[in-house]
């Protein structure tokens, strides 16, 4: 059986780790919503500015057919930014990390404060954890889903901004408990 001190630092390493990925997603989905939003403006703008010269009769039947197929990739591009709601999902994703981060100071804390292993401590403990623990489900059910690269990311730099070296973490995975995805 783990000792608190492990349970919490255990607890603190995977909320480091959700909380890392939900930053990850947010960037991720907002750089998408940003370059989407770019290459719209600058096609309806092409599109605009060709249309009023063809107004004017200058342009061959050829540039006609493009405009027509840029016209429908601006359509496209719009759609795309409403249905994916790219921007909306990363304020989600901001708002979860926020959440997950907040717990992980929380449990910095009471590691702080667990950090003897006083018997007489051990079943506030254990409470104060298990109350953390009901939180992380409510959290991880109302928290976004997260995709396994950007997972993945959070927890390569987490090993790498604590010095996780290669045997160590053969170590941690073959050993750690997975983490749960929200």
């Amino acid at each position: 059986m783990k000792t608190i001190k492990e349970r919490l630092a255990q607890y603190r390493r995977n909320y480091s780790i959700l909380a890392r990925s939900h930053y990850v997603a947010a960037n991720r989905l907002g750089n998408m919503d940003r370059r989407l939003g770019a290459f719209t403006v600058i096609l309806s703008t092409l599109l605009c500015a060709t249309i009023f010269t063809s107004l004017a009769g200058v342009l061959s039947t050829w540039v006609s057919v493009i405009l027509g197929i840029g016209s429908l990739g601006v359509a496209l591009l719009s759609f795309s930014q409403l249905h994916f709601r790219f921007n909306e999902r990363s304020t989600l994703h901001r708002d979860a990390a926020a959440r997950f981060a907040d717990l992980r100071r929380r449990i910095e804390l009471k590691q702080h404060k667990y950090e003897r292993d006083d018997v007489s401590l051990h079943t506030e403990a254990i409470t104060e954890i298990e109350h953390m623990l009901k939180e992380f489900a409510i959290l991880g059910a109302l928290c976004p889903k997260l995709d396994d690269q950007d997972h993945k990311k959070a927890e390569i730099e987490y090993k790498s901004n604590h010095g996780i070296g290669a045997e160590a973490q053969l170590h941690s995975q073959v050993h750690s408990t997975p983490l749960k995805k929200g």
